[in-house]
């Protein structure tokens, strides 16, 4: 049961005789938040999607994570996975993802601000192009301090709310 835990193998060894212990545990990139039986539990991620439990954590240096997951549940696994994927493949720094109880996605980026992706996890590398794509444009226009959110929801008609004076 302990999730910080990723693989562990035995052998045996007959010169010197005795058995090799081999532990392979889990690396935490994510502060997390998950809601169990009413109850927010307090744990972190790592890059397979994978929640920890802050208890089962050792003494390591957490300060460091700058990114934060809030709503996590077990089938929300494989499209953390992916995220973290894009973000390393793409120029983004995502701060913050957050999964309403219905499951609804959104994300926050530190230039672009808020990005609603919505329900269908099926899109989510095709809003990762419009997200990069977007960003690149911005970045040279120096239009990303005016953003207010974007809604990618339909990304074949992504909307993008800007503040105005």
């Amino acid at each position: 049961q302990n999730l910080s835990l990723k693989n562990i193998s035995v052998s045996r060894q007959i010169f010197p005789f005795g058995l090799k212990i081999h532990l392979n545990t889990r690396t935490p990139i994510a502060y997390a938040e998950r809601i169990l039986d009413n109850e927010t539990i307090i744990g972190f991620i790592d890059k397979d999607g994978v929640f920890i439990n802050k208890g089962n954590l050792g003494d390591i240096n957490l300060s460091k994570l700058t990114l934060r997951v809030f709503g996590w549940k077990e089938k929300f696994k494989e499209i953390l996975s992916e995220i973290f994927i894009a973000q390393e493949k793409y120029e983004f720094e995502i701060v913050k993802i957050s999964f309403s109880p219905n499951g609804f996605l959104t994300l926050e980026e530190k230039d672009l601000k808020t990005i609603f992706i919505g329900f269908n996890p099926n899109l989510i590398n095709y809003q990762f192009q419009i997200i990069n794509n977007l960003k690149n444009e911005f970045k040279k226009n120096n239009f990303s301090e005016k953003i207010d959110n974007i809604d990618l929801t339909d990304p074949n008609k992504p909307k993008i709310k800007v503040f105005k004076p």
